[in-house]
């Protein structure tokens, strides 16, 4: 049977919801070895600032082409557009869609009952804690959920006739800092304390509870506190968060069969439980449960602290060495020897670029090119590469080369970028335990911020190169200059000895340069002086030589005269060259040439010969046109 795809969106906005929800999928993959599933997941809200936009790039890799069938999980996905989009690619491919927890019109979907949960609980607390008075925390006002959650609220203060005057509503959103904001608002109004704050979730009903009893606020004995979705923070507080617990790793793997059904044209309804229960706790004053839950908490909370322990003492040393690091290449091996920190059992870092040593434009661009490399791997298997950390190239349809692909496993991909500038990407094969306890998303921060680190060194590096090689060349000719003579000269010598050749100084003078300028002015010397220039790195071109010009119509040459008569090469160059009669002048040049046999003798001494043996040559020259 051939092997099937899910591809899967999400945001790890809530990581203790995606955690779950990719633990659900690895449950049905555990069933169904002849399905893969590629879950698209980010760090992005609303994708309303650039790190969101950039982050957001991920969904646009996905070929939904690629694919058998998909899934939304749509309450992570706040930004409407990027969900919508997603819908309407979909749609575009003709491929069997479900969501999770986020009714889209025409397209089934899994989720609890919402209205009935928020119903239920507020009916809790008006019936057994006789509250009359109450304030609700909503949501993001572009989710469903959240709407949903508003009005079993309402319905159920409507039903039980409480005063439209004793309930409150309070603008949120999903975060800890939308409840602290909640809870300093109602402090603020003393006179209109609500008997109790039913908040849209967990994270809300947590930062307002923090905030009251900082400001001496008990609770529940002053304000019930309440919240929605049973996170670990929620089991864990002081007083036990009386909230709905929802069964997000059962959604999943119901969601995945219900898609299943639909790709292989099954019509058989998948059942669908409630997925939810409430759990009334010590926040509403309600039997405080924690004690059953002490067990739980406790090993969670000992697997987390040492599974983050070291993790943290891992990242902080592969960062620290990933800064000191001079090259991408470098940082590419240090990423890949830190890669059992992850638990995955692979961790591939695919790049935009087809190799690591580019230039300071490296990641600036945005999106994903149409080739993608891969740069790093992580993981059991040996897989060659070149020495520049290059192991082959792709198509970026392809998204993930098959060869990388094992059945019945998960591919998370993560974007990896810099503010809108996009990297790449990494993928892992499963969920990493990093997801879990929130760390992965600091990982690529950190990650990121090295390849930026190196980016600007890359540019410094250039830039020095640069004011250097003004510092050391001569502007008209480009040769090397009086202080690329200090820097270079020497070691040219010495690695024409160190290759077993003969170093000699070549000291040339342009012959009549003074006539030149006299009789076509001094633009055409210089142009003279250019010409020869050019002519002498085109003879040394294929030798290890430095070439300078050594002041105003002067040269000098060091290289290797091993098997070559470079004097003779040099004057017929220029010969050769004045025969084209190019320029109105005659060009011509005398060349002094002198071994260098002994260097324990300064090059300053031989250049001295050399010049020497040029003037008796030039001297010669001039005789001869004499007689």
């Amino acid at each position: 049977m051939a092997q099937k795809r899910i591809a899967a969106f999400s945001t790890d906005w809530n990581f203790e919801i995606s955690y779950l929800v990719h633990k659900g999928m690895e449950d049905f993959l555990n069933e169904n070895p002849d399905y893969n599933i590629f879950s698209f997941d980010c760090f992005a809200k609303l994708g309303e600032t650039n790190n969101d936009i950039a982050e957001a790039e991920i969904f646009k890799l996905a070929d939904m082409s690629a694919f058998d069938g998909v899934l939304i999980q749509g309450n992570q996905i706040l930004d409407e557009p990027i969900r919508n989009g997603l819908v309407k690619r979909v749609k575009k491919a003709g491929i069997p869609i479900i969501s999770l927890c986020y009714q889209i019109e025409g397209i089934p979907f899994i989720n609890i009952d919402n209205y009935a949960a928020m119903k239920e609980l507020t009916s809790h607390l008006i019936e057994h804690h006789h509250v009359t008075k109450l304030a609700f925390l909503t949501g993001y006002k572009e989710s469903s959920e959240a709407q949903e959650r508003l009005n079993g609220f309402m319905d159920s203060c409507y039903e039980h006739h409480l005063n439209v005057k004793d309930i409150q509503l309070l603008d949120g959103g999903w975060e800890y800092e939308h409840g602290k904001a909640a809870a300093e608002k109602l402090l603020k109004d003393w006179g209109h304390m609500p008997e109790a704050l039913i908040c849209a979730n967990d994270d809300m009903a947590i930062g307002a509870c923090e905030t009251f009893q900082r400001a001496g606020i008990r609770i529940p004995e002053d304000i019930i506190v309440t919240g929605f979705d049973n996170i670990g923070d929620a089991m864990a507080y002081q007083p036990r968060l009386t909230t709905i617990s929802r069964d997000y790793r059962n959604m999943a793997y119901t969601a995945m069969y219900e898609l299943k059904n639909h790709i292989e044209g099954i019509h058989t309804d998948v059942e669908k439980p409630d997925h939810y229960a409430p759990i009334f706790s010590g926040s509403c004053g309600c039997h405080d449960n924690s004690r059953t839950e002490e067990e739980l908490i406790r090993k969670r909370f000992f697997k987390m602290n040492r599974f983050t322990n070291n993790y943290s003492r891992a990242q902080e040393d592969m960062v620290s060495r990933m800064m000191d690091a001079g090259t991408y290449a470098e940082v590419l091996d240090i990423l890949e020897s830190y890669g059992d920190m992850f638990r995955v059992p692979q961790v591939i870092c695919c790049s935009n670029r087809t190799g690591v040593e580019d230039t300071g434009d490296l990641g600036r661009i945005t999106g994903y090119s149409d080739e993608i490399g891969i740069l790093a791997y992580c993981g059991s298997r040996h897989i060659d590469h070149d020495e520049n950390h290059s192991y082959g190239h792709f198509s970026k349809k392809e998204m993930l080369p098959a060869s990388f692909v094992r059945p019945g496993k998960m591919y998370i991909f993560y974007p990896v970028h810099y503010r809108e500038y996009s990297l790449g990407y990494m993928v892992f094969e499963g969920a990493s335990p990093a997801t879990e306890y929130n760390l992965l998303e600091g990982t690529l921060r950190f990650i990121e911020s090295v390849y930026e680190n190196m980016r600007q060194k890359y540019l410094l590096r250039e830039l020095n190169e640069s004011l250097n090689s003004l510092y050391v060349k001569d502007s008209l000719t480009g040769l090397y200059n009086r202080f690329g003579f200090e820097q270079y000269a020497k070691k040219t010598v010495d690695d024409i000895v160190r290759s077993g050749g003969k170093p000699a100084i070549l000291f040339a003078d342009m012959d009549d340069m003074k006539s030149i300028n006299d009789d076509y002015g001094h633009e055409a010397g210089d142009i003279a002086i250019k010409t020869i220039g050019s002519l002498l790195q085109e003879v040394l071109s294929d030798t290890r030589s430095f070439v300078m010009r050594y002041g105003g119509d002067e040269f000098l040459a060091i290289t290797d005269i091993t098997g070559h008569n470079y004097r003779a090469k040099i004057n017929h160059a220029v010969k050769k060259f004045d025969k084209t009669k190019k320029y109105p002048f005659h060009l011509s040049l005398s060349v002094g040439q002198v071994l260098i046999n002994d260097l324990s003798i300064p090059l300053d001494e031989y250049v001295s010969e050399a010049d020497s043996r040029m003037y008796e040559i030039k001297k010669k020259k001039k005789i001869m046109r004499k007689g």
